[in-house]
């Protein structure tokens, strides 16, 4: 604090400025200071004039305020990530919803187009029994009918695949 008084009086200036300090019992105390120099009738300056005031509480306070400002931030970058991991949920799961409705939608399809078929490969079966392998008929009936099965299997794994697996059942 000498120094800052012989500045003052060298420059003829004010000086103010935060002064930390250690108190007696070994805690920091903050000190607001003002110095002002004295000057003679030729504005020499004799000396300085000093006031300061104790301003530990409120440098306390402001360093308070800005741990809870710093834990503010932290916690509002944990809720934006939990906000951006409950949007990534809520999309998987209208997700997973979709698959839900369409694996009900393949088999009711599944369903439909597998019963005419089966008509289909009935009647051929009717229409193919007896008839000689050299009949013009046989051969275009022969590859309906295993164009309907094949159209039949691919209805059998689609309905398998829109079906709830059960409990022992491995994909």
């Amino acid at each position: 604090y000498q120094q800052d008084d012989r500045e003052v009086i060298r420059a003829g200036r004010i000086l103010e400025t935060i002064e930390e300090n250690l108190a007696p019992d070994g805690e920091k105390m903050y000190v607001h200071v003002v110095k002002t120099p004295i000057l003679d009738a030729k504005g020499r300056a004799l000396g300085t004039q000093c006031i300061f005031w104790d301003i530990t509480a409120q440098k306390r306070f402001e360093q308070q305020l800005q741990r809870k400002n710093d834990e503010l931030a932290l916690n509002e970058a944990a809720l934006r990530k939990a906000n951006e991991d409950l949007k990534s949920a809520q999309f998987q799961l209208i997700q997973a919803e979709k698959m839900t409705a369409m694996g009900h939608m393949a088999g009711a399809l599944a369903h439909e187009i597998r019963n005419p078929l089966t008509v289909i490969v009935g009647y051929v079966n009717d229409l193919l029994e007896g008839r000689p392998a050299e009949d013009p008929v046989v051969k275009p009936l022969s590859a309906v009918r295993r164009s309907a099965e094949r159209c039949l299997e691919l209805m059998e794994n689609l309905l398998r695949f829109s079906r709830r697996p059960q409990d022992n059942e491995v994909f």
